[in-house]
């Protein structure tokens, strides 16, 4: 799973066009044999080979097995990781403080989803700061399985995979399935951003200082019209100040 996406992310930056929206969008991936499998294509005769998936079920990175598998527990997925990676980790949103106290999770059902499990904690105002902002959004993922394998029933019923994107600038509102998801964090300025601040993260070794948030803001309004590309993102990096200055300590 690994080197599937190290392939994709290598192959979408120096063969297509390089940027953050691709990422978020193709349905072009690699796989071997096992992968094959999983995805539900035919399997290369030896190694990895570049596949197209099913477009429905795959929309770049998130929809990745990789990413799936690692937000999610051993044997289930996992709604409250897949959540907190977009909202932290792809939005760039800060969650509020977990309560002093986190009550007992409830003993869980034979034959109840993953969802219907996690519903609880919409209803219990000692959850529902937190997790009214995560799960919405990990309940979008919950077509895949543990190990990122597409699935339409969970113990005999129906998946649902709807959700509703809340508290952003200009994305919020309904969607269904990982696909959807991704569509619309390529559209959202918020995840561009995003993109922009991990990548002055990594250019400069270190987290934005004062007035830094305004650069990355005018990297993402630069960069959108052609989907972030994200060589140019690292070439606009090299030409700020706070890359060859710094405040004497």
């Amino acid at each position: 799973m690994k080197e599937e996406t190290e392939r994709f992310v290598d192959a979408v930056l120096w063969e297509r066009d390089g940027t953050w929206k691709t990422l978020m969008t193709s349905s072009d991936s690699f796989v071997n044999a096992p992968l094959a499998k999983l995805y539900g294509v035919s399997a290369p005769a030896s190694g990895f080979a570049k596949v197209t998936l099913d477009a429905k079920q795959r929309s770049g990175l998130l929809t990745q097995a990789s990413v799936l598998a690692a937000h999610s527990k051993a044997n289930e997925s996992f709604p409250i990781l897949r959540g907190k990676f977009i909202r932290v980790g792809m939005l760039c949103q800060s969650l509020p403080a977990p309560p002093k106290v986190v009550p007992p999770a409830p003993k869980p059902q034979p034959n109840a989803t993953t969802r219907e499990r996690f519903a609880q904690h919409a209803s219990d105002p000692a959850c529902a700061g937190c997790h009214d902002l995560i799960d919405p959004l990990g309940f979008g993922l919950e077509n895949y399985d543990a190990i990122g394998q597409f699935r339409t029933t969970e113990n005999d019923k129906p998946i649902d995979a709807r959700g509703v994107v809340t508290q952003t600038v200009d994305i919020d509102g309904p969607y269904e399935g990982g696909v959807e998801l991704a569509k619309k964090l390529t559209e959202s300025s918020e995840a561009r951003q995003c993109v922009a601040l991990h990548g002055l993260r990594w250019a400069f070794g270190r987290f934005e200082g004062e007035g830094e948030l305004e650069l990355v803001a005018s990297l993402e309004r630069a960069l959108a019209p052609k989907g972030v590309d994200l060589r140019e993102l690292m070439v606009a990096l090299t030409k700020t100040n706070a890359f060859v200055e710094r405040i004497a300590e």
